[in-house]
């Protein structure tokens, strides 16, 4: 594998708690911190790397085997360093900003008795090898990149009389080992290569055409003319194709730099799009909660709504009520007209029996004005128990109000969804604001979903 992320995840072997299985230089096993409750006394993952496989196997496995352990802790901004020095051992540290987690970059490697360790790798030693990791800009932080065959950085190689910069190629020589190269270095070596020869050469055919002028110079004038004049047409023309070459070389160069931008800037539309995936999961969730909310509010529309149909019925009563009323009002008012016409004729009938008369009409307006109280009695009897239903029906109206929001959840408390609980245990507990457990709103997972 290439090591992206610089993990230096080796094979190290695994262990049964006995004795170290001979898988050196095959697999390697880490625990996690996942506990998992079943009756086959496997109680804790482990990621498995092997060989032969290209991705990574969880498993379950009993504590009492032998794994290797790589140390994390949450990155909150400032407490990334590149090493850190963890029981009396310095280890190097590795950022992932995207998790936003620092794990060691080798295994924990303490030998004291309480971390049930032995001896590393059976005493053998896997090989290292040198590579080069640049810091790239994401958008929002820095974070490592290893740098791959072919790519070229630049370095600000200023001092206090000029400022220059120097490009540097990655090649990787024996033992996958990488070496920064300077380009420059290696064009001049390039020229070099070619021009050198040709110099040399040169420098031969002048001695030997200078042996050869010395013996005859006067006759062989002639001849050292034409041959200086193709001497120099020859160097013309390598010096024509020295240029072109440099020209290419710096082309190239030119090109491996415009690669690199392209690629910066493939990097920074990449994490554009992450970070808009994240705003649209945020929408969701939003327009979510507001689908809650409004259901909420239609329950509570219900509810005034059923209230106001039952207080137009009880409105409705007292219309009728009122109405029943006043036509016993117009009844009674008609017998009292009838009975005062009727008293009048036996007036006008029985002017000679006026004292018997007066007597039957005194003890008939006797009985009158009780039938008169009586009823009234009765009406003031019927408003006062419509007033007692409309006060009752007030009142129910406020506890359902008061019952209903005392429903709903109570937001000013801080909740906390835990994935791996004890057995039996809700995940996260709503609490409503009447603070009665029956109104709660429990939630539990029906499998174990590991830390998150």
């Amino acid at each position: 594998g290439t090591d992206d992320f610089g993990m230096r995840v080796l094979p190290t072997g695994i262990g049964d708690g006995e004795e170290i299985e001979h898988y050196f230089s095959k697999k390697t096993a880490f625990w996690t911190t996942t506990h998992v409750y079943n009756d086959l006394g496997q109680d804790i993952y482990v990621k498995m790397f092997d060989y032969k496989t290209s991705g990574v196997i969880q498993e379950a496995d009993c504590p009492d085997a032998l794994f290797s352990i790589r140390l994390v802790k949450d990155y909150n901004g400032n407490n990334h360093f590149e090493t850190e020095t963890i029981d009396g051992d310095n280890y190097k540290t590795i950022l992932f900003s995207d998790c936003k987690t620092i794990w060691t970059a080798s295994n924990f490697a303490n030998n004291k008795e309480i971390y049930n360790a032995v001896e590393a790798n059976m005493g053998l030693n896997p090989y290292n090898r040198v590579a080069y990791f640049i810091n790239v800009w994401n958008g929002t932080e820095w974070e490592k990149r290893a740098l791959e065959e072919g790519e070229s950085i630049v370095i600000n190689e200023s001092n206090e009389f000029c400022q220059y910069n120097i490009e540097y190629r990655v090649y990787t020589e024996d033992g996958c080992n990488q070496v920064l190269v300077n380009v420059d270095d290696t064009v001049v070596e390039r020229v070099l290569e070619r021009v050198v020869p040709l110099i040399e050469e040169e420098t031969e055919e002048r001695i030997a055409a200078d042996e050869a002028l010395s013996g005859a110079i006067d006759t062989e004038r002639e001849e050292r003319i034409a041959a200086i004049s193709a001497e120099t047409e020859e160097r013309e023309a390598a010096d024509a194709i020295l240029q072109e070459e440099i020209e290419e070389e710096s082309a190239r160069a030119q090109d491996a730099e415009q690669q690199l931008w392209d690629a910066l800037d493939k990097e920074s539309e990449a994490r554009e799009d992450v970070d808009q995936q994240l705003w649209d999961a945020i929408s969701g969730e939003t327009a979510r909660a507001q689908e809650v909310e409004q259901q909420l509010w239609d329950a509570i529309n219900e509810e005034a709504s059923e209230r106001m149909s039952g207080d137009t019925e009880l409105w409705e009563g007292i219309a009728q009520e009122a109405s029943a009323r006043t036509e016993v009002d117009n009844q009674l008012w008609d017998a009292i007209e009838q009975e005062y016409s009727a008293r009048t004729e036996v007036d006008n009938q029985l002017w000679d029996a006026i004292a018997q008369e007066t007597s039957a009409r005194t003890e008939v307006d006797n009985q009158l004005w009780e039938a008169i109280e009586l009823e009234a009695s009765l009406r003031e009897q019927v408003d006062n128990e419509q007033w007692d239903a409309i006060n009752n029906e007030i009142e129910r109206a406020k506890d359902t109000e008061a019952e209903i929001s005392g429903l709903t959840i109570d937001t000013t408390e801080e909740y906390l969804l835990e994935t791996a609980v004890e057995y039996e245990k809700n995940n996260l507990v709503l609490k409503s604001k009447d603070d009665i457990e029956d109104h709660f709103v429990k939630i539990n997972f029906d499998g174990n979903f590991g830390e998150i």
